[in-house]
């Protein structure tokens, strides 16, 4: 995963410092897996051009967020980093401030927010690597953290005339806000009050609370809360947790069954979750050796139709390198094993969401990096 304060999208060197890795990636050799265990499942890969090509949405993508609506089955995709294709090639935008509503069933795109707010609206300014998730109670999505460019940044569109400020104004950069999928308007909480830059979470309707990761680089990682129903954010919580790397990167997956938390070690790849009923941290049961993704900027989920964590991909950017191969973690720990998958594989990629759909109880594969743009998604049907 790249991280925007490693780049400057403004000058030419940083474009081709971008574009050199991606472009190397289509080439890049597959990292080796240290081990490959015998698997019990096995899967099928089929993939689906898109219906229609929005500008801003393909293949070659990093930063997604996506939240599935429980009330609909519909997915709803915000924010992200994406190379430009058609009359802007290879030129990167960051922050894009398009919602997408997007039906996998039928491969149905609809904007429901656009990238300029309407008249006497407001909107997010060019979301990045935020919290983006579904409050089914008020059904609703949640949007803040992580990063946001202002209304008009030339290193995004150099070319462009600058934003009047009564446009810029109705940008919002750093709020908590909301976004109402049946009005499809937006709506402002106020500055977003969880310390440090929570890159990503989730709403958990027992306790009506959004827990979003945070990390401070030093004494190890924590939680920060939103109480939706009194609009108030909580002390960061569980503090103590492990020291094992920036928790708020997206090597995350959420066990909804037992309302647990996962997250995968940046050192040793060792498996930690956070309990939400119990309120604590512990250590998920993994055998050695594991498989290792290098720099990481793999796509992770939990299946719960199978009661299983997958992972799908990843590698490092800058060495090109990158996989395709689908690991398969059980819910309560033991051997990771790899899943012997056939039909159409997306290719290698890096920085990839993998989402697990409920009601088609399959897996989804979007965008990521990898020198290919074939702009279209993967849909993965596994069985024991």
């Amino acid at each position: 995963m790249l991280s925007r304060r490693k780049f400057n999208l403004g000058l030419a060197s940083g474009i081709a410092a971008i574009a050199a890795p991606l472009q190397a990636l289509a080439g890049a050799s597959n990292i080796e897996s240290p081990h490959t265990p015998t698997s019990k499942f096995r899967g099928e890969w089929t993939k689906h051009p898109l219906a229609q090509y929005p500008k801003a949405v393909g293949a070659s993508s990093k930063h997604t967020r996506w939240a599935w609506r429980s009330l609909t089955g519909d997915w709803y995709l915000n924010g992200g980093d994406y190379t430009q294709h058609g009359e802007k090639p290879s030129v990167l935008e960051s922050g894009s401030n398009n919602t997408w509503r997007v039906d996998f069933r039928k491969n149905s795109w609809e904007r429901v927010s656009g990238y300029w707010p309407k008249e006497g609206e407001i909107i997010p300014s060019h979301p990045d690597e935020t919290i983006w998730v579904y409050d089914s109670k008020r059904d609703i999505f949640w949007l803040g953290g992580g990063y946001q460019w202002p209304a008009y940044s030339p290193a995004d569109r150099p070319e462009a005339a600058p934003v009047p400020i009564a446009v810029q104004n109705r940008m919002l950069r750093g709020h908590w806000m909301s976004f109402d999928p049946n009005t499809k308007k937006w709506k402002d909480h106020g500055l977003y009050g969880g310390p440090g830059a929570s890159k990503h979470g989730i709403y958990d309707a027992q306790t009506d609370t959004v827990y979003a990761p945070y990390y401070d680089g030093g004494w190890g990682n924590a939680l920060t809360i939103y109480h939706c129903a009194t609009g108030t954010w909580g002390p960061r919580t569980a503090m103590g947790g492990p020291n094992i790397g920036d928790i708020r990167e997206d090597y995350f997956a959420f066990d909804s069954r037992r309302r647990r938390m996962l997250f995968l070690s940046k050192i040793d790849f060792s498996a930690h979750c956070y309990d939400i009923g119990a309120r604590k941290w512990f250590e998920l049961p993994t055998r050695k050796p594991r498989p290792h993704r290098g720099y990481g900027s793999y796509g992770l989920t939990y299946h719960a139709g199978l009661d299983v964590y997958v992972m799908h991909g990843g590698g490092s950017i800058n060495p090109p390198q990158a996989t395709n191969d689908l690991w398969i973690l059980p819910s309560e720990g033991g051997g990771w094993q790899e899943v012997t998958m056939r039909g159409s594989l997306p290719s290698p990629r890096v920085s990839q969401v993998l989402m697990y759909d409920p009601g088609m109880d399959a897996l989804i594969s979007f965008g990521g990096k990898d020198g290919v743009d074939d702009h279209a998604y993967f849909v993965a049907r596994i069985s024991a």
